[in-house]
């Protein structure tokens, strides 16, 4: 005889398959809820453990005066060190608790994404360490081409400065990506015929059209080392006291007034200079 179908049967039949699930399932979701708790307990731990230990070495003080913190700044990072780093330690315990609990409960996807991204994590922690000593090398070069320019009397030397350090981060920035694994053999070959234009027009600029330009530039650096301001001199048969030695010419004051003669003119030609006590050197 064929048992007849109901919809009272089909219900009970449907409510006893998902209570068998429901206790199947349990074990495991509580299973997972205390692997996530103490997933918990230990990241904040390990972050308060880390938090300690950097307050105490001084870590903060220590990447300042390195002047890698001018550069977490740059990048948007104004927290302390020793708050950014025991947080970002204690998502990465807190993912590997999760990880478990994810394969615990069956969540597949979400384990593999974890998994995922915890082996894309060295190309990450790479490209951030090339970042921030990049940044940091970029200021010093523009620091130090800066002050070197002004010692030289160059006119443009924060710009020059500015310059320096945006290419050293637009070519830190090319490596970072390549440690990303993102491809950059476009960018590359573009930054290589940009650059390569710019060299050219600059070195037919320098050797041709501003060639006296260029040859002041040059010695007036090297007459600010001989020649100070106020120093007695003679050129071309006038004598006066130096006033300044700017970028391109050199300043000398002469009965209340001021003649200027092209920096070449200290090194190529014959020059008196007046010491102490009326003496020609």
């Amino acid at each position: 005889m064929e048992q007849s179908f109901t919809i009272k049967g089909a219900v009970i039949q449907v409510l006893q398959q998902l209570g068998d699930g429901a206790v199947a399932f349990a074990p495991r979701l509580i299973t997972a809820a205390i692997l996530t708790l103490i997933g918990w307990l230990v990241a904040s731990l390990c972050r308060f453990a880390l938090s300690q230990v950097m307050q105490r070495a001084g870590a903060d003080a220590a990447l300042a005066k390195a002047g890698l913190m001018d550069s977490f700044e740059r990048l948007g990072v104004r927290e302390p060190m020793r708050l950014v780093l025991p947080a970002m330690l204690f998502w990465l315990t807190m993912l590997v608790f999760l990880q478990s609990a994810a394969e615990m409960v069956g969540q597949t996807t979400i384990a593999a994404g974890i998994t995922g991204f915890f082996a894309f994590l060295p190309n990450l922690f790479s490209a951030m360490i090339i970042v921030v000593l990049g940044n940091a090398l970029g200021q010093f070069l523009g620091r130090a081409a800066t002050a070197y320019a002004r010692e030289s009397g160059v006119a443009f030397a924060n710009s020059l400065g500015s310059a320096l350090s945006g290419f050293t981060l637009f070519v830190v920035a090319i490596v970072a990506l390549g440690q990303l694994e993102v491809d950059t053999r476009i960018l590359n070959i573009l930054t290589i015929v940009i650059f390569s234009g710019l060299a050219l027009a600059f070195g037919l600029s320098f050797g041709l059209g501003t060639r006296d330009t260029t040859r002041n530039l040059i010695a007036g650096f090297y007459a600010r080392r001989v020649f100070g301001a106020g120093q007695d001199l003679e050129v071309g048969g006038r004598q006066g006291k130096v006033r300044a030695i700017s970028a391109q010419q050199t300043l000398i004051e002469q009965d209340g007034g001021i003649f200027a003669v092209p920096n070449t003119t200290l090194i190529e030609q014959v020059i008196v200079r007046k010491e102490e006590g009326g003496s020609a050197a």
